[in-house]
């Protein structure tokens, strides 16, 4: 749980520094970020033939 914090902080922090996008899109663009190895690794179909 820690690391998704701080991945999601770290995001934010950076896209800040850079000038990326207003504030909502950088939540959005961070949650995306620290959500999107959760659904890859639950959403890849040649995972589950393996598996079976």
């Amino acid at each position: 749980m820690l690391l998704l914090v701080a991945g999601f902080w770290g995001l934010i922090r950076l896209a800040e520094a850079l000038g990326v996008g207003s504030r909502s899109s950088r939540v959005i663009a961070a949650i995306v970020f620290v959500l999107s190895p959760r659904v890859l690794t639950t959403s890849d179909p040649s995972r589950r033939k393996r598996i079976r």
